[in-house]
């Protein structure tokens, strides 16, 4: 739509690259926005990583009652400073379409606490994102603080 109005339209727009969703459809299906873990620790000095199904086998409340063997990736990438969403990323069924709706809350400046306080629809394959198994009581995976990892 920016383009539309910036070439026919009277209003002129612009965009922030960084916070524009995305996808990729592989098998499994990627989806991304905002800023990735690297790109977040450059940009800012304290970055909490909250992250599941990074070791593998981990499977989405969603697949309880199937005999589907997906699993699933997620991670939210979190300013330690002011609590602000800097990125979230999944790998899984469905990423594309779950990203687009969490792409509309990196937008609006969405925090941690805010995912933390959404009811999840359960059982689905966002509510991960929003759960991520206890974001609110579980410490993160990787802290960076000035920019540094902080051993664990």
């Amino acid at each position: 739509m920016a383009f539309l109005h910036n070439v026919y339209g009277t209003k002129k727009y612009s965009i922030d690259y960084e916070t524009v969703a995305s996808a990729v459809f592989t098998q499994p299906p990627m989806g991304t926005c905002g800023l990735t873990e690297e790109a977040a620790v450059k940009k800012y000095p304290d970055v909490d990583v909250f992250l599941d199904g990074d070791g593998g086998g981990w499977q989405a409340e969603f697949f309880n009652f199937t005999d589907s063997k997906e699993e699933l990736l997620v991670k939210v990438i979190v300013n330690a400073c002011d609590d602000k969403v800097l990125g979230i990323h999944i790998v899984g069924k469905d990423a594309g379409e779950i990203m687009q709706g969490f792409g509309a809350a990196i937008k609006c400046g969405v925090t941690k606490q805010q995912l933390f306080d959404t009811v999840a629809i359960h059982p689905t394959i966002a509510e991960e994102l929003v759960c991520i198994p206890g974001i609110d009581m579980m410490p993160a995976a990787r802290k960076y603080r000035d920019h540094k990892i902080i051993p664990q």
